[in-house]
């Protein structure tokens, strides 16, 4: 591993990278990486919170420890010459923590592909319950729109043939119909609190049938999980870092902030007017567009975008996960030195037959799998480790190893109170978020 980093290009501070990215435009990529399909679930969210002051409160305080984290490990990339998020935790935490980050970004990956397939799932269901067939039953219920028929059928036409892409740069339009698909999602769910009534609630006889729901503690104290999969864009921050025209920490400043208002802007309206619509009137979905009416026009054409925008999400997500798996068995298999051969045959018939076994594992899991909170509670774990655990114990070390020259003590007391913060907090979210998960599951808490 260490030879392979040796032979990679160093960092050049105030670097002009030929075709880099401008702030506005590391920005936006920035922010779509933070908005994404998260955005369905910020009513239940904000529903498991118990109420509308808890849960901004709860995000506001999460945004204090998520903005600096992202400093963190942009200034750890600039000290240690690293050119993605696994390569810093390795070079400042050791191997052992840099290959359980990779660990975490190959199941993160693996999670989020299943998250991607129910979600598509969810819409497909509700998109043929807006049809009647001649006999005035729901197209829905007929076998072929079965989630167990319809996520195959669609996965395998739409979602396949792009894993087999020698190139997934030509999907980076993808940032552009998410982030457009968020923004009307936003703007409908804003529109229709003003124009739904118990009426309109009734169309939807399929989901909204139980009108008394009950939140717990358990459930406020593990929703901070699903806070943390929203914010979470971590992963792909030093790779953007890195590719900014004239880096630096300062600049870079300016885009966390940047995005850090955008998502909380957008998350906190959506959440507000999704919890006010269906609050004490019906149980809100973790997928908030279930609640709305089927053949509701305007919802159907957010569904509609939905499913595009996570047809192209797919296998990004998987190169990513791949990636981390590829060198997880490299490795694993001590096989270092052929590490740039791996990179290299990325489009081989190897590579392509993992991306068909990700493709089926992911898929069987998914159709499986009924409820999207499943998934998202230990994604959203995995998500705390991204941004508080691994990014307090770079800023540990950054100050054992004097990286950070700080002549005051009671500052440096400071960073690492901060540090010690940053890595009980994370542990804490990723070991109630996967314990709930687990004793729900197993109906000792209440789903």
């Amino acid at each position: 591993m260490d030879e392979f980093a040796l032979k990679r290009p160093l960092l050049t501070n105030n670097l002009e990278v030929k075709g880099g990215y401008s702030l506005a435009s590391a920005t936006f990529v920035q922010t779509h990486n933070a908005i994404g399909m998260n955005i369905l679930l910020f009513p239940y969210t904000f529903w498991a919170f118990g109420g509308l002051w808890e849960a901004i409160v709860a995000e506001l305080v999460l945004i204090v420890f998520v903005g600096p984290s992202l400093l963190i490990m942009a200034h750890s990339a600039e000290v240690k010459q690293a050119l993605s998020y696994q390569d810093v935790v390795s070079h400042l935490c050791g191997p052992i923590l840099g290959f359980i980050s990779q660990l975490c970004i190959a199941l993160g990956g693996f999670g989020a592909c299943i998250a991607t397939l129910i979600y598509i799932g969810d819409q497909l269901v509700d998109l043929s319950s807006a049809f009647e067939t001649s006999d005035g039953s729901p197209l829905s219920e007929k076998w072929y729109f079965d989630r167990r028929f319809s996520i195959p059928v669609l996965a395998t036409v739409f979602i396949l043939p792009l894993l087999m892409l020698k190139n997934i740069g030509s999907l980076s339009y993808s940032s552009l119909i998410g982030f457009l698909s968020s923004l009307y999602i936003v703007g409908v769910i804003m529109a229709k609190y003003f124009v739904i009534d118990d009426d309109y609630l009734n169309c939807n006889t399929s989901f909204n049938t139980e009108r008394t729901c009950h939140t717990s503690w358990t459930q406020a104290a593990c929703s901070i999980s699903f806070i943390c999969a929203a914010y979470m864009c971590h992963i792909s921050a030093v790779s953007l870092y890195v590719e900014i025209n004239k880096r630096s920490v300062r600049r870079y400043a300016v885009v966390v902030v940047t995005v850090m208002s955008s998502c909380l802007i957008v998350y906190s309206v959506t959440g507000l007017f999704g919890y006010l619509t269906f609050n004490g009137r019906v149980c809100i979905s973790g997928d908030v567009l279930r609640n709305y009416c089927p053949r509701d026009i305007p919802i159907s054409i957010a569904r509609v975008m939905i499913v595009v925008s996570l047809i192209t999400l797919y296998p990004i997500t998987c190169y990513v996960g791949r990636s981390a798996f590829d060198s997880i068995l490299i490795e694993l298999l001590a096989v270092a030195k052929h590490r740039t051969f791996a990179v290299e045959s990325k489009h081989t018939l190897r590579a392509r037959l993992e991306a068909v076994v990700w493709f089926l594992l992911t898929l069987g899991l998914a159709i499986f799998i009924p409820d999207i909170l499943v998934v998202m509670r230990p994604l959203g774990g995995l998500a705390s480790m991204f941004m508080l655990t691994f990014p307090g114990l770079c800023l540990l070390n950054l100050l054992l190893s004097n990286l950070i020259q700080i002549s005051s003590r009671f500052l440096r007391l400071i960073l690492y109170t901060v540090a010690g913060t940053y890595v009980a907090v994370g542990f804490y979210i990723f070991g109630s978020s996967v314990t709930y998960s687990i004793m729900s599951e197993a109906n000792i808490f209440p789903k």
